[in-house]
């Protein structure tokens, strides 16, 4: 569970970010599986789920990415130093000192373990020829949106107040709003949940959230 959470938080901090999983369902699946974790966010830049190892030169994309990949060269080994590396055969999260925590991430944790435990043990024949990855079962299916709307509520928790931190020109014919973006990071504990708001307000997936709040 802190490997999800942590894959989570580099995620919405937009870093450069490998997956490394060499059976390809597995791969695909966790790299698309952020689309809906992230709601009422949205990725904003390269997401692939399978790169081939040909493309490598992909890694060193000056842009935040998730970008899966089958095998670990020499090569792309040397390319990945300083990228977040989930190796998921191993469940090992490396370079995840380089960014702040997610605040109250020991509690969103807790809050997963339920619905975790349940989706293991529902899939221990997954990926199997009687059970493909893609093909599931209705109780996961419900343990899987259990599990989505509590990071959605994490999430939710953390910009609860952002509309507060909004200041809009009522005189003007179409709506023009401002973000207080230093007063809504300062409204959190001084230490790292501060340093992870400071870095999170910056990013493409939030600042289109802020203008969608603004609008709504």
């Amino acid at each position: 569970m802190e490997n999800i959470v942590t894959y989570l938080t580099a995620v919405l901090l937009e870093r450069q970010i490998v997956v490394f999983e060499s059976n390809i369902a597995y791969l695909s699946a966790i790299v698309l599986s952020l689309q809906p974790l992230l709601l009422p966010f949205s990725w904003q830049s390269l997401l692939l789920p399978v790169v081939p190892v040909d493309k490598q030169d992909l890694l060193e994309a000056p842009v935040p990415f998730v970008i899966g990949m089958l095998t670990k060269t020499r090569d792309i080994r040397a390319k990945c130093g300083s990228l977040v590396r989930i190796n998921a055969y191993k469940d090992d999260v490396k370079n995840a000192g380089s960014f702040p925590r997610l605040p109250n991430a020991k509690a969103l944790t807790r809050d997963l373990e339920g619905p975790h435990a349940r989706i293991r043990r529902f899939g221990v024949q997954f990926g199997s020829d009687s059970c493909p990855i893609y093909e599931i079962s209705s109780e996961e299916r419900q343990e899987a949106a259990v599990f989505a709307e509590k990071v959605r509520q994490h999430l939710m928790a953390l910009t609860s107040e952002l509309a507060y931190f909004m200041i809009s020109d009522v005189g003007s014919a179409t709506s023009v709003g401002i973000l207080m973006r230093d007063a809504f990071v300062e409204s959190f504990e001084e230490g790292e949940d501060r340093d992870f708001i400071d870095q999170w307000t910056q990013s493409q997936m939030f600042e289109l959230y802020a203008d969608w709040v603004q609008h709504n």
